[in-house]
């Protein structure tokens, strides 16, 4: 059987345990009698009809029936339990269960008989369900009661013991969240994302313009329902723009079918789709790709990722080089583990990891989300602390790469129901999630939460539009190259515009120095150098890149330098138009024209060689023009006067840095590089070094720091230097 990613999670999601409160009926119950008006049924016939829906779990189905058996005979315990059990599994009428249960347990007894429809009485368990009820609709001292009063009509060894005790404790910490809630404001997304039918699984792209969640509305690609009685799932698509989200359409027939489609994660630059599909009924994840304006046919991951269990959901890092994903295959910790694969070199997804027992329970976890800034882990979990069913709980990953402690979201996004499908916001002043209210307009609602007391996450958005067309108004294909400069043996992220828009969107996290090159095939159009420094606020940076004809005509592709080239050899005079300067390991210099060959020099007449450097910073690039001028100079005066006496000097402003715990260890850190580098420079020369000497110094310098690196970036930047002196 197909199931839909509601019904599967729902199916294991369960506040009470279906298989205890429901024994099997007699075997004469095992297929459908015939059609026939209800006004004809006898009362065993839908008895019968009834009981037959609610062992397959069909409760919609099984809900009618029953209710024309408790008009038949007002007052039996055994109808009155039933349709509590219905109403207990409805999408948004749980409240209605409560006094069906109220009346069963008036008349429950432990001689019950399941099988016989004659029985008028309830079973025990249905005081476990009645607290089940209590706990959902927020009645937590009734429900604590009800459990009590349950575990009490017990023997001491019953198995539903310890799961009673367990949903006490539960009903105990949501007493304990309500009591003290976040400050979030909740709004509904309203009519142009919701709509009568459940509408859930918001995933949203980095800047958050475009929405992707899954519906089961109608008029989608079938008008299948599923065993609930509800349409297929399928996914839909909305736009943001000036704060306003567009009507959700249908993302297009290359990706929703007649059978389950649903959305379960989104690049940060939306346009690689993650999807739950079910085609052989065990469940996969499969992607598809956003090209121009049409999304790909979904290509099913590999089998490191799909295994002959359940995957329900995935996440992709910003960088898009780690997947984390959710799967029941044997191995794991409880029914439902989060797992990761890392990229390889080739492009595949590595073997997968389990993220251990830190993050992963005994009971079920599900639906991560990994952050853009690629730390905090965002899941559903129902064997964490939390308030009942599933819980959102966040984690973060550490340098040493442990997990802390996963800590609950907290009340009102965390509710006694199932909440599972949450995505937060780039800059973590808002979240998405899909919930069940009985204000909303269907049975799952997305929402959108707003924080009022938040701590901002430090990222950077660098987005924009590229977009380069040749003479025939033809688009040309490009791309954006991203080097971490703190990472020199780190491979370059590749990120490809929208072939259609030029649209794109890059994450940056904080404390790294990057350079960025805008391309046409391998040749560079634009080079940029960023860096963030690590007390960095969130912030969008916007680049457009664009090129007319006229002018491309002009740039001959073949001459120009490769991308390769232009990042190994050092950027002089930069000069970047950005939030912060380039912090490259080359850094920056200030080069003046070449000059003539030297033929005479003297001390006096040798300029110092200053090399100026962004936030943590300290090589000196040893290709530089500059530079090799300067070892000009020192071979003249050696030849001249067979010796030379220089100074090292190494400075840093007073930006606070971790990396080397304090701006003294910086400027010294520095100033021991550049005399590494003259030393290995002049021996390659063939200088005799017993002919220099060099002595070395180093100093902290400028104003206080103000936490203001990014707007005052030249403030900073003229302290955070090396100079080699001829003494």
């Amino acid at each position: 059987m197909k199931y839909s990613i509601l019904i599967k999670v729902g199916k294991c999601a369960a506040l009470f345990v279906l298989a205890f409160l429901f024994s099997p009926l007699p075997a004469e119950s095992q297929e459908p009698i015939e059609e026939e008006s209800s006004d004809k049924k006898s009362y065993k016939g839908l008895f019968t009809e009834a009981g037959y829906h609610l062992e397959f779990e069909n409760y919609h189905l099984a809900l009618h029936p029953y209710l024309q058996l408790d008009t038949m005979e007002p007052g039996n315990a055994n109808i009155a339990y039933r349709i509590g059990l219905c109403y207990l599994n409805s999408a948004n009428n749980r409240d209605k269960a409560i006094p069906y249960l109220e009346a069963a347990v008036k008349h429950a007894t432990k001689n019950y008989d399941d099988l016989a429809y004659t029985e008028i009485n309830a079973p025990l368990k249905a005081y476990y369900a009645l607290a089940s009820a209590y706990h959902l609709n927020y009645q937590l001292d009734a429900a604590i009661g009800t459990y009590k009063r349950y575990q009490a009509l017990l023997h001491k060894k019953h198995y539903m013991q310890e799961n009673t005790a367990e949903q006490i404790k539960k009903c105990n910490y949501a007493k304990i969240q309500m009591s003290s809630p976040i400050n979030v404001e909740i709004k509904n997304l309203g009519e142009s994302i919701n709509t009568k039918y459940s509408d859930f699984c918001p995933v949203i792209n980095a800047d958050e313009t475009i929405l992707i969640f899954t519906s089961r509305r109608e008029g989608g690609t079938s008008n299948i329902t599923d065993i609930d009685g509800r349409y297929f799932e399928d996914i839909y698509i909305s736009y943001q723009d000036m704060g306003t989200w567009s009507a959700a359409v249908s993302i297009g027939t290359t990706i929703n079918t007649p059978d389950h489609d649903a959305a379960i994660g989104l690049s940060a630059d939306g346009q690689r789709l993650f999807i739950y599909k079910d085609e052989a009924g065990d469940g996969n994840i499969y992607q598809s790709y956003l090209i121009g304006d049409t999304w790909t046919v979904p290509d099913k991951l590999s089998d490191n990722v799909n295994s002959n269990g359940w995957e329900t959901h995935a996440s992709v890092s910003a960088d898009g080089e780690i997947l984390y994903f959710v799967s029941d295959r044997p191995g794991g910790y409880g029914g439902r583990d989060i797992y990761k694969c890392k990229k390889l070199p080739n492009g595949e997804w590595a073997k997968a990891e389990n993220l251990g027992d830190k993050i992963n329970t005994a009971a079920d976890e599900d639906a991560p989300y990994m952050h853009p800034n690629g730390t905090l882990l965002f899941f559903s979990s129902m064997g964490h602390k939390s308030m009942g069913g599933f819980d959102i709980f966040f984690s973060e990953l550490l340098k040493d790469d442990t997990w802390i402690e996963p800590m609950n979201i907290g009340y009102p996004i965390n509710t006694t129901h199932d909440d599972i499908f949450y995505i937060p916001s780039t800059d973590g002043k808002r979240a998405y999630y899909s919930s069940v209210d009985t204000s909303g307009y269907g049975a799952h609602d997305i929402y959108m939460a707003v924080f009022k007391d938040f701590e901002e996450i430090a990222l950077t958005v660098l987005k924009g539009v590229m977009f380069i067309t040749d003479v025939e108004g033809e688009v040309m294909e490009s791309n954006i190259l991203v080097y971490d400069n703190s990472d020199m043996e780190a491979p370059p992220q590749l990120f490809k515009p929208n072939s259609t828009t030029g649209k794109y969107i890059i994450v940056l996290p904080p404390d790294r120095d990057y350079t960025i090159f805008y391309n046409v095939g391998d040749s560079i159009l634009q080079t940029e150098h960023i860096f963030i420094p690590e007390e960095s606020a969130y912030q969008e940076i916007e680049r457009s890149i664009g090129l007319k004809p006229v002018e491309l005509l002009g740039y001959k592709l073949n001459d120009a330098k490769s991308i390769e080239q232009e990042y190994k050899e050092p950027a002089v005079a930069a000069n970047p138009n950005v939030a912060e300067s380039s912090e490259r390991e080359t850094g920056t210099s200030m080069d003046e024209p070449e000059s003539e060959e030297l033929s005479a020099v003297t001390k006096e007449g040798v300029a110092p060689y200053q090399r100026f450097f962004n936030y943590n910073v300290r090589n000196i690039n040893r290709g530089e023009k500059q530079y090799q001028k300067f070892l000009k100079s020192i071979i003249l005066l050696v030849e001249q006067n067979g010796s030379a006496r220089l100074i090292v000097i190494g400075s840093a402003s007073k930006v606070p840095t971790k990396k080397f715990d304090n701006n003294e260890n910086l400027a010294k850190k520095r100033a021991e590089a550049a005399k590494e580098t003259l030393i290995i420079s002049l021996k390659e020369l063939d200088i005799d070094m017993g002919n220099i000497h060099i002595d070395m110094s180093s100093m902290v310098q400028g104003p206080e720091y103000g936490n203001d690196a990014v707007d005052n970036r030249i403030l900073y930047e003229k302290y955070q230097y090396v100079e080699i002196q001829v003494n």
